[in-house]
């Protein structure tokens, strides 16, 4: 059977699960779990959960740049790059990965060594930087491909809701797009995570890893999100190579560039 299949691909730490709950939301009113989220709106690499998934259309969840090999792209996929600042990114990897253990990350010496090959990897734009990421779906011309920027679901989370289900034609109300935004604030989804930590519920928080370092570190994987403030969190020779290696993209994505004086 052919599904009618919304892919939406975004750089790890752009807000995919947030959308992913946003999305689960807007069609079904309250969670009770992750793994109720994780079922509807599946991950690329969960085959079974696709296979089973009977939802119009069906929403896929995936990290990975575009390729023409990836499988589940046939000629009616639909597409959607979910995309937040590269600067914002750099600072959320480094809260996931001590959640996921590195707790040398810490250490303010390898926060700024990861933030430095962070930098470098973009710079010589390898295929897992942020940069190739975006540009490879820029550049596609196989697809429909629709822009959320992050800040923007972040601000205004019920206009951009509202554009995706005109653009798309998705069978959802005002009501449900405003009902969706309510339950899916960050208290509720902290609650959640705490519940299914607390409780070794499987699903997409729950990990014996995630369990020790939360215990550890008072860390979450539901944060604020939003836009950091690059004057403070960075020096100014930073600023200034980043806006050479990032302002191209951010140009094309109709982000603020950096600027080179240290503002962003």
């Amino acid at each position: 059977m052919t599904k009618n299949i919304i892919y939406v691909s975004s750089y790890p730490k752009s807000g995919a699960t947030w959308l992913q709950f946003l999305i689960f939301c807007c069609y079904n009113g309250p969670f009770k779990s992750s793994k109720e989220v994780l079922r509807f709106y599946p991950p690329s690499n969960r085959n079974k959960l696709i296979e089973k998934n009977s939802h119009n259309p069906l929403f896929i969840k995936s990290h990975a740049a575009h390729s023409r090999q990836i499988s589940l792209l046939d000629d009616n996929a639909r597409c959607i790059l979910l995309v937040r600042h590269p600067l914002d990114i750099g600072h959320s990897l480094i809260n996931h990965h001590k959640n996921q253990g590195s707790l040398r990350l810490l250490l303010p010496y390898f926060q700024n060594k990861f933030l430095m090959n962070f930098l470098n990897e973009n710079k010589s734009n390898e295929n897992t930087s942020w940069n190739y990421h975006s540009a490879s779906w820029l550049k596609q011309k196989q697809f429909p491909l629709h822009i959320i920027r992050y800040d923007d679901l972040i601000t205004q989370p019920i206009p951009i809701l509202a554009n995706l289900r005109n653009v798309y034609e998705l069978e959802l109300t005002d009501k449900d797009i405003a009902n969706a935004v309510d339950l899916c604030s960050i208290e509720k989804m902290k609650a959640l995570e705490k519940k299914e930590l607390d409780q070794k519920i499987a699903g997409l928080f729950y990990s014996r890893r995630r369990k020790l370092t939360k215990r550890l570190l008072k860390s979450s994987f539901v944060n604020k999100g939003g836009t950091l403030d690059h004057k403070t969190k960075f020096t100014e020779s930073y600023l200034n190579n980043a806006a050479d290696i990032f302002n191209p993209m951010l140009k094309e994505l109709d982000f603020k560039l950096i600027s080179k004086t240290g503002n962003k």
